[in-house]
């Protein structure tokens, strides 16, 4: 191979690691980083979802839980035990049910959620029908 040829394929060879690999900035950490924003999305609705029923008086269930967030219930499941294991529900006979740290938590994401609402209602043009989803 020609040298230029071989250094021009190596200096590509490395400018793909570093585009995959870079600290906080490459392919690979951003992508960690979503999956993490994701994996907490799903634990704050888990919370949100446990809050609602308690406040409605309404037993929860996996199936429960699975449905309010559309996804498996063996997933359901992971959430559950993931959130007893931060100590933020508890089993019960009738279901997980929140801790008091775990009340707490949910409450702060309602609150942070109806702030974001109050804010694109009042400071973006986004439609009203989009507060709700986009917060």
């Amino acid at each position: 191979m020609n040298p230029t040829n071989a250094l021009l394929l190596s200096a590509l060879i490395a400018a793909a690691l570093a585009a995959l690999l870079w600290p906080e900035k490459g392919l690979l950490p951003r992508w960690r980083h979503l999956r993490h924003a994701g994996e907490r999305t799903l634990l704050e609705d888990a919370l949100k979802h446990l809050y609602d029923c308690e406040y409605l008086g309404r037993s929860t269930s996996v199936a429960s839980l699975s449905g309010a967030l559309q996804i498996p219930q063996g997933r359901a499941t992971e959430i559950i035990i993931l959130l007893e294991s931060q100590s933020l529900s508890k089993s019960t006979e009738n279901g997980p049910r929140l801790t008091s740290s775990g009340r707490d938590y949910a409450l702060r994401v309602l609150r942070i959620h109806r702030l974001w609402e109050q804010h694109l209602a009042q400071r973006t043009g986004v439609s009203h029908s989009d507060w709700h989803r986009l917060a």
